[in-house]
């Protein structure tokens, strides 16, 4: 509610007052017996400094975990599954570009990613790492994941440096007509 869902049609909310947006998560929790039972906490530990090994070793662990077969070799979201991948309503869904963090639907901080590894994301084929993946691993993958978004906000502002020319015109635009 705070923040929104990058990449949906749910606007961030943050001017809402915080007794306000918390009364609202109650109410929608409401529609669904899936909040009816307490869910455990997950308890986030302080993220540790990424360094390149931690990223390399994050890599790995992608491929070993088998993070690529949905998200695909580069994280864009073309694994091998990926077109086969429903939601539990059967709905087409398709796996996140996780060179695109402004389309995190959790958050892009390295908590956010850290909890979405730990737990999942609920009625999606994102599955539950928090019995396979030590702490240690899940912030190497929070790692690697941080770097595809990284190294595309790299190329995308190396795009953009080059310089664009434009010609000065002496003539007016007719705006009943722009065409």
């Amino acid at each position: 509610i705070t923040q929104g869902i990058p990449g949906t049609a749910m606007p961030a909310w943050p001017s809402l007052a915080l007794g306000d947006r918390q009364a609202l998560v109650e109410y929608v929790k409401g529609f669904s017996s899936v909040f009816a039972k307490p869910a455990a906490t997950v308890k986030i530990p302080k993220p540790p400094r990424f360094t390149p090994k931690m990223i390399a070793a994050g890599k790995q662990l992608y491929v070993d975990a088998g993070c690529d077969s949905c998200h695909g070799a580069s994280g864009h979201g073309d694994g091998t599954s990926a077109p086969d991948l429903r939601d539990e309503w059967g709905y087409p869904i398709r796996p996140r570009d996780l060179t695109r963090p402004d389309l995190f639907k959790s958050g892009t901080a390295p908590q956010d990613i850290y909890k979405v590894i730990q737990v999942g994301i609920g009625g999606t084929p994102m599955p539950v790492f928090n019995d396979t993946l030590t702490p240690e691993q899940s912030w190497q993958l929070v790692a690697y994941v941080q770097s595809l978004g990284r190294a595309t906000i790299k190329t995308a502002a190396a795009k953009q440096s080059v310089p664009i020319t434009a010609r000065r015109v002496q003539t007016s635009i007719d705006r009943a007509d722009p065409f």
